[in-house]
């Protein structure tokens, strides 16, 4: 499809893009944003300190506080709530 548009594409950059988008890609229903600095949020799947809202209307991602935090505490988000340990892996590589 790209080359009908005027892009050559190889297949190893297309595969880096494909894997950029599934390893840091923020989602909701069927949206996947990218956006620099919130993808570097830490996972955790038990008790996450915040959450990402994505406002597609405002064209905005916002990172939500689940609970009170502190100076110093660690911001966390679960990547993806329907995870079970081997998709974490496949995905992120690493287990939860």
């Amino acid at each position: 499809q790209l080359a009908k548009l005027g892009y050559e594409v190889c297949a190893a950059r297309h595969l880096w893009a494909r894997m950029a988008v599934r390893t840091r890609a923020i989602r909701s229903a069927n949206v996947a944003v990218l956006c620099p600095v919130c993808d570097l949020a830490n996972h955790d799947s038990t008790a996450p300190s915040a959450s990402w809202q994505l406002d597609i209307d405002a064209a905005a991602v916002r990172v939500v506080a689940n609970r009170d935090l502190q100076s110093g505490d660690e911001l966390t988000v679960c990547y993806d709530a329907d995870a079970d340990f081997a998709d974490l892996f496949e995905r992120y590589g690493f287990f939860d």
